[in-house]
C-alpha cells in the first residue's frame, strides 16, 4: 500500500531536499506503530476465537 508511494518520495525528496525526509519517516513509523498497537490489543481476542481449544 505504501511502497510506491513511499519510494516515489523516498527518489525526490532524498535526492533534494533530505532533511525533508525525517518528518515523513518519523509520520509514517508514528502511524505504524499506533496501527501495531491495535492490532495487538485485538490479537488475543481473534486466536481466541480462531482456536478455541488452544486457551
Amino acid at each position: 500500500m505504501f511502497n510506491s508511494i513511499l519510494r516515489g518520495w523516498h527518489q525526490y525528496y532524498g535526492r533534494f531536499y533530505e532533511s525533508a525526509m525525517s518528518a515523513v519517516w518519523k509520520h509514517l513509523n508514528d502511524y505504524l506503530t499506533g496501527w501495531h498497537k491495535t492490532r495487538a490489543r485485538q490479537a488475543p481476542g481473534r486466536l481466541a476465537l480462531k482456536f478455541p481449544e488452544a486457551f
